[in-house]
């Protein structure tokens, strides 16, 4: 399995390294808050190098230097609504960051400071650390730019409201997603040949699906096949399908086609290339491979590779994915999951959960993606009693496996 983003990506560049010449700032994404689902995702954005601020209710002091919540969009932070939680103190955290970027936190309010579930009055945070102030809020601290860029090309009217899935489907707010859907609208209308690498459940059959979508050829048809289920001697008409009229083939898991048909595909590709027009197909693939690992005859063919960061490397979505599992699974069977769902006050729903499972879900490393995240999450379903998600043997025990 692709365990990090390969060296040659044909052009395009992993989100993270992407943004890698924004200025990083330490930032503090809020990841639970019983009283108000709505905060989850916003952020509290450190300023960029040394110096000293604040975290508490409401606006503070003017003559202090106050980190307020955000909404982090690309090209602009919108503010939000300061924290007026009422067991966190006008003056809650201090939060220092050193001339080396080393961050510490102190605790100056009346709400106890857990970090990963240890009560603490003072310490050192890093990435993927969870910050919580007692049965009030929590926080995973990471790094992020002091502005996620403007999109270039993916087009606002498929731009979610934040915390929502995207017009795709796609979930998140972090800047690797954001970057994830500017490249997703790049390639869409770049005619080549593509293929997205990503782990075990990284969503990169959703990728491939918008790729098409917002290509000139959303109109013609979408051919799917899953490449080991092809059988040795298949002929054009059948592995093309649809997409023989001017289309899209997707085939996932590439890296499991059949020798034979993998030449047969080659030729229908290099013909196509040779003569475009109603009958020529576009080739998406996905992979959990090693791009070195791939046939290399085949491997040729790709003009454009992009690469869907893994849920590891972007922690500050998982609350969001489990709010959109959440709301699917309810849909489908409401007996078995609305009751852990409440309204908030902008009218959406949001899951009832406790901290520990959030910070849990959180820190965990996901080797299966999203659909292991979904089979978490049907554990604590099963799991729990009443109205509220909660751990239990049964899933700490997969959490650990």
């Amino acid at each position: 399995m692709a365990n990090h983003a390969p060296d040659d990506l044909g052009g395009l560049v992993p989100a993270d390294e992407a943004i890698g010449d924004e200025p990083a700032c330490w930032a503090l994404v809020v990841i639970w808050c019983d009283a108000e689902p709505e905060r989850v995702g916003q952020t509290l954005l450190l300023p960029a190098g040394p110096g000293e601020s604040e975290v508490g209710r409401g606006m503070g002091e003017p003559d202090r230097a106050r980190v307020l919540p955000i909404c982090q969009n690309p090209g602009i932070n919108e503010p939000a609504e300061s924290l007026s939680l009422p067991e966190v103190s006008r003056t809650q955290l201090r939060l220092r960051v050193d001339d080396a970027d080393v961050l510490t936190v102190r605790n100056v309010g009346r709400c106890a400071m857990r970090i990963n579930g240890i009560e603490q009055r003072q310490a050192t945070l890093a990435e993927r650390d969870v910050l919580e102030l007692r049965d009030q809020i929590a926080f995973v601290c990471v790094r992020r730019p002091e502005l996620i860029p403007a999109s270039r090309v993916f087009p606002a009217s498929h731009a979610p409201s934040f915390g929502e899935a995207d017009g795709f489907g796609v979930v998140g707010e972090s800047p690797g997603v954001w970057m994830l859907r500017d490249s997703m609208a790049y390639i869409a209308v770049h005619d080549d040949h593509v293929l997205v690498l990503g782990g075990h459940g990284s969503g990169m059959m959703l990728v491939a699906r918008a790729i098409h979508a917002l290509s000139g050829r959303s109109r013609r048809p979408l051919e799917v096949h899953r490449a080991g289920s092809l059988r040795e001697g298949i002929g054009d008409a059948e592995l093309l399908g649809h997409a023989a009229g001017g289309g899209t083939l997707v085939l996932e898991h590439v890296h499991a086609l059949p020798a034979a048909t993998r030449v047969r595909l080659i030729g229908i590709l290099d013909r196509g290339g040779a003569d475009p027009g109603p009958t020529d197909p576009r080739l998406l693939a996905t992979t959990v491979r090693d791009f070195g690992d791939l046939a290399p005859d085949l491997m040729a063919r790709f003009g454009l590779r992009l690469w869907v960061p893994p849920i590891r490397e972007r922690c500050e979505d998982v609350p969001l994915l489990v709010r959109s599992i959440l709301g699917r699974l309810a849909a489908d069977d409401p007996g078995r999951v609305e009751r852990f769902m409440v309204q908030g006050g902008d009218g959406r729903w949001f899951p009832r959960m406790e901290v520990c499972l959030v910070e849990a879900l959180v820190r965990h490393d996901y080797e299966g993606g999203e659909v292991e995240l979904e089979a978490l999450l049907g554990l604590a379903i099963d799991g729990s009693v009443g109205d509220r998600l909660r751990s239990c043997p049964e899933l700490e025990q997969a959490l650990q496996s």
